[in-house]
C-alpha cells in the first residue's frame, strides 16, 4: 500500500489551513483536510502525474488540490509533502526543505 508521509512544513501548512477556516466553521474545516487527505492518497498511488518542479527543488512535483498546491516528493512506498500552499502565495518566497 503505498503512504503518505507529511513533513512538518506541510504539517503546519495544513494546520494553518485548518485553523482558518475553523473559525468560522469546524466541521467544514475537518471536511476540507478528509477531501485533501484523499487527494493526497491518490497522488500516492500516482505520483508522476503532479508536474515537475525541478526549478523549486531536486525531485519536487506539484499537484493542484482546489485553490491549494500541494509539493511533494515520490518516495518509494508512496509519497513525501512538503508543502501546502494556497495558488496565491508566490513560492519563490517560500522554503521547500525542513
Amino acid at each position: 500500500m503505498q503512504r503518505v508521509f507529511i513533513k512538518p512544513l506541510a504539517k503546519s501548512d495544513l494546520d494553518s489551513l485548518w485553523d482558518f477556516i475553523a473559525e468560522d466553521n469546524p466541521e467544514k474545516a475537518t471536511e476540507v483536510l478528509i477531501s485533501i487527505q484523499m487527494k493526497l492518497e491518490m497522488l500516492a498511488k500516482m505520483p508522476l502525474i503532479g508536474r515537475e518542479r525541478k526549478e523549486l527543488s531536486l525531485g519536487l512535483r506539484s499537484f493542484p488540490i482546489k485553490k491549494h498546491i500541494v509539493f511533494y516528493r515520490p518516495v518509494s512506498d508512496g509519497i513525501e509533502v512538503i508543502r501546502f500552499l494556497h495558488g496565491s502565495q508566490d513560492i519563490d518566497l517560500v522554503a521547500f526543505e525542513d
